[in-house]
């Protein structure tokens, strides 16, 4: 007798009962889903879990409005700010204007012996005879008198 054909009877008898549970582990699957789905609790429990979904699909959705609202809110803050410091640049920048411009008045005040408003009105008909914006023409005349 070989020795070889009594491990292959061995290896077909163990094939066979591993079939033969899997065939029962398949059998013991679906008895339990037929008695799932012929049980009214399970039914209803069906019904309680496709709730249960629902539920968390609408929370996700509210979560995700929540995130939206949060986002477009900061966004508004964003360019609230943005407007707020453009604002604020632009008084900086008129602030820096009129110092300049007094600067210059002062000098010409000093230099001319002209009363303010005197001093003023040359700076003014200065910039409308070059076509250059006041502040500059203050700014070169401060520049001119301080070199």
């Amino acid at each position: 007798m070989d020795p070889g054909s009594g491990r292959q009877r061995e290896d077909s008898a163990a094939d066979r009962d591993e079939a033969a549970s899997a065939r029962d582990i398949a059998a013991e699957a679906r008895r339990a889903a037929d008695e799932h789905q012929s049980n009214p609790q399970h039914a209803h429990d069906d019904a309680a879990d496709a709730a249960d979904v629902r539920h968390n699909e609408q929370d996700r959705e509210a979560s995700r409005q929540d995130r939206l609202a949060a986002t477009d809110e900061r966004e508004r803050a964003v360019r609230a700010l943005t407007a707020a410091l453009a604002g604020q640049e632009t008084a900086l920048a008129g602030l820096a204007s009129r110092a300049v411009i007094g600067q210059a008045t002062g000098l010409l005040m000093a230099e001319f012996k002209i009363s303010g408003d005197e001093a003023f009105q040359a700076l003014v008909t200065e910039s409308q005879c070059l076509n250059v914006k006041l502040k500059d023409v203050a700014a070169a005349f401060v520049l001119a008198s301080s070199g």
